[in-house]
């Protein structure tokens, strides 16, 4: 910036001086249209205009020019916009949960237990979610409900969801910027075994994601080669 700032001054120093002064002139020798001999040499060299003298430069001018830049100093703006790169941490107690069941009923339980922690909001999306089945043929499916729900809840307050339902549904998780506190949530599990379940393994493969919200680019676009 220290550079650009002196090429100004001196480009506008130097307009000064030379249209104060007025000093500096162009001659053009007239074309010759004969032979050269001795008179005519001697007659352009009486005639021709004499050699350009160096310009003296008036202290006055000189004056005036610093005048200019110290009533009007030069004034750089520039913008500042940082921006904080997002981040966000997960975490689950485990990838997979398992009923041991001895006799038909209604049963339900907290399956997995997460948090997730950040500086941005967090959807978690539910898909693949189905009723368990058994790998032997012609065993019917045993009817099996899902519920997530936000921090430390209890059973009662589940709004169970059909496995079909429950991957339309999502959880939004609000980051708090100025705690930044892990926020705790939990998947519910139920499941309704009738009297004609065979003894068999019943199970279904899920798929939970995490998605930040609200992001913006944050990183510099890419700059011309060279520079």
């Amino acid at each position: 910036m220290r550079y650009r700032t002196s090429l100004l001054f001196w480009c506008v120093l130097s307009w000064f001086v030379f249209s104060s002064v007025g000093v500096c002139q162009t001659h053009q020798a007239a074309p010759i249209s004969r032979p050269f001999s001795a008179d005519s040499l001697k007659t352009q060299a009486a005639t021709a205009p004499e050699p350009l003298r160096p310009a003296r430069i008036d202290s006055a001018v000189i004056q005036r020019t610093r005048s200019l830049f110290e009533n009007q100093p030069i004034v750089v703006t520039y913008k500042s916009a940082p921006q904080a790169e997002p981040w966000a941490r997960f975490h689950l107690s485990g990838t997979q949960w398992e009923w041991n069941i001895r006799r038909a009923g209604d049963y339900a339980a907290q399956a997995i237990v997460g948090s997730v922690e950040g500086n941005v909001d967090i959807l978690i999306n539910f898909s693949g979610f189905e009723d368990l089945h058994s790998s032997s043929p012609h065993t019917p499916t045993v009817e099996t409900y899902y519920g997530a729900l936000i921090g430390n809840r209890r059973v009662e307050e589940v709004d169970w969801a059909s496995a079909s339902d429950f991957n339309k549904r999502t959880l939004l998780i609000r980051q708090d910027p100025a705690s930044m506190e892990p926020v705790g949530w939990g998947l519910w599990n139920r499941v309704r075994v009738r009297n004609d379940h065979s003894a068999t393994e019943y199970s279904d493969d899920v798929v939970i994601t995490f998605a930040m919200q609200n992001l913006s680019p944050w990183t510099d676009r890419e700059l011309p080669a060279g520079r």
